[in-house]
């Protein structure tokens, strides 16, 4: 019974995200134009929406260098299967994504070598031996997406992300409002009921840490970090799943431009190494 209702659950929200809804989604007017979304495995209207702001923020610091995609350095830390590492790696600029999972990093180089791209490299590694490495090489650009959240200690990770960025550099951390409804109640109402069916909850409900906006502002100033920019709201109430249908997501993408940052569902904040 238990397994009967979980398969038919996982039915419906995979036909709520479907390939036809996602080819529909890049046809509108806030993803036309961007052949990147292409190679990404992201299918929700607010995923998509997260990494072209992501991409936006590459693009500013490409141009800030005036320099070509292949001279940005990119470094994407709990990469998962490469959903935004390898969109970047296909508009040219040098990526290397690190994630603990090993099964994750076994399909984002599936996914790499089908899309024969050799500007994109993935490691079975945590941030703080990738850190330790001899070889390693000062980054233009870090990304954490939805990563702090999961750390017991993310100042540790935080100032070394600090540490390991050229003079200038960007740290690109989108991250849930810690007091939005998605993390109050979705989130929690989630893990409980599979766990009251009898499947594993996985570290994607795991979140350690609430943010608020001055909660994240004071753990980036404390990594080192001076010039903090609140980016934009993410979206608003899209983790419904069935919010993320177009013509829904679209709504909520407007919404989500309107409101107070503290009704947001997630945020994006750039923080800059300056170099004073």
């Amino acid at each position: 019974m238990k397994k009967a209702l979980i398969t038919g659950i996982n039915k419906s929200i995979d036909k709520i995200y479907s390939k036809k809804w996602l080819d529909n989604a890049l046809k509108e007017d806030e993803f036309i134009n961007k052949p990147y979304l292409e190679f990404t495995n992201y299918n929700s209207y607010s995923e998509l929406n997260k990494l072209v702001k992501i991409v936006e923020l590459v693009e500013l610091m490409q141009i800030k260098k005036g320099v070509k995609p292949i001279k940005i350095n990119i470094l994407e830390i709990g990469c998962g299967t490469g959903n935004i590492c390898i969109p970047l790696a296909s508009k040219g600029y040098n990526v290397i994504g690190i994630d603990l999972n090993k099964n994750a990093i076994t399909k984002a180089n599936q996914i790499k070598k089908s899309k024969k791209l050799n500007n994109v490299n993935f490691f079975v590694k945590n941030t703080s031996e990738y850190f330790c490495s001899d070889s390693i090489k000062k980054f233009d650009i870090i990304i954490a997406s939805d990563i702090l959240e999961h750390l017991q200690n993310p100042i540790n990770i935080c100032t070394s992300i600090f540490d390991n960025l050229e003079g200038g550099g960007f740290f690109i951390v989108t991250i849930p409002n810690g007091l939005g409804l998605s993390e109050l109640l979705i989130n929690n109402f989630s893990k409980n009921v599979r766990k009251i069916l009898g499947e594993v909850v996985d570290d994607g409900y795991n979140h350690i840490q609430r943010f608020t906006i001055n909660k994240i502002n004071l753990l980036l100033t404390k990594s080192g970090f001076k010039q903090i920019k609140f980016i934009c709201n993410i979206d608003f109430i899209t983790f419904f799943p069935f919010i993320n249908r177009s013509i829904l997501a679209r709504i909520d993408f407007k919404i989500s431009k309107l409101i107070p940052t503290f009704l947001a569902n997630r945020w994006i904040f750039l923080a800059i190494k300056t170099d004073d």
